[in-house]
């Protein structure tokens, strides 16, 4: 078997999965490497088990998903997508169907570049449309939905309670707080009242519901 990893439809690389326990995460030491916010240091391993292959969640602060359901560990089949911030895992069968070009295996620990980094293979695709931004809700009944910013201004929270703004300003996004007095927390810290600057993999704590940032 093999991972196929992707961003966001590039192919970055393909990892076979020869150990026993392949790791995924943030920091050096891992099998892949993710150098990316919304990758945890230690985010999940992927096992060879008896009862098959299976991918373990590792108390990551975005969660590890397989086919867009958050796990904490789950038994995978060739075909499935494990999702890793904004990196996608698809799991293959160990050689490439019949005309489909193979990339070079990996003999030592794969790293990753940055989400917001320009892949090698993606240089060609550098003049073209910029997609909107995206928010991407990681808690609660609605883990896992997707709002694309199109609007110049988009609010979330819940009115009375908590709210806050996201606008776009030229080609960044600011976020402010529009209504409650318990402050929003932006990757951890309060935010403050004029608000701040979005970037790529920012997370958003409105009161135990966290929302991500994707986008420039």
């Amino acid at each position: 078997m093999r991972l196929v990893i992707s961003l966001d439809g590039k192919v970055l690389d393909e990892v076979p999965l020869s150990k026993p326990r392949t790791t995924i995460g943030r920091r050096a030491y891992n099998d892949i490497v993710i150098d990316h916010l919304g990758v945890s240091g230690e985010h999940a391993a992927v096992v060879q088990s008896p009862q098959g292959l299976r991918v373990e969640d590792l108390q990551s602060t975005n969660g590890t998903y397989v086919n867009d359901q958050a796990v904490e560990q789950q038994l995978l089949r060739p075909g499935d997508a494990i999702g890793v911030g904004r990196f996608r895992l698809l799991v293959a069968d160990a050689e490439p169907a019949a005309g489909q070009d193979a990339l070079p295996d990996s003999n030592g620990p794969v790293t990753l570049p940055a989400a917001g980094g320009a892949p090698a293979r993606a240089e060609a695709d550098a003049d073209a449309v910029a997609q909107p931004a995206v928010v991407r809700v990681l808690d609660g009944a609605a883990a896992g939905r997707e709002v694309l910013l199109t609007k110049e201004r988009t609010t979330f929270g819940k009115p009375g309670v908590l709210v806050v703004a996201i606008e776009r300003q030229g080609q960044a996004h600011v976020l402010s707080q529009v209504e409650g007095e318990i402050r929003a927390r932006l990757n951890g810290a309060p935010l403050p009242g004029a608000g701040a600057p979005l970037h790529d993999g920012d997370l958003v704590d409105l009161m135990g519901t966290r929302l991500q940032f994707i986008g420039g």
